[in-house]
């Protein structure tokens, strides 16, 4: 699980000229809802939804998330 990190190493850092990620997660999105609810419930994935929705304001408005 650290192509992502790789990805974005490589996206961020200009001294890294070449990244290679075996298997990444194509769509992070899907794969943590799918894994949230296998291991809790949609409410509790629908509920994270709306912390980060209200994290993202926070940090919008004041400069400083919480997350």
């Amino acid at each position: 699980m650290g192509a992502s990190v790789a990805i974005l190493s490589a996206a961020l850092d200009h001294r890294i000229k070449c990244a290679v990620a075996l298997s990444p997660i194509a769509d992070g999105y899907e794969w943590v809802k799918q894994n949230w609810i296998e291991n809790k419930s949609i409410t509790e994935f629908e509920l994270f939804l709306e912390e980060l929705k209200e994290d993202k304001n926070r940090e919008a408005v004041y400069g400083n998330p919480t997350c």
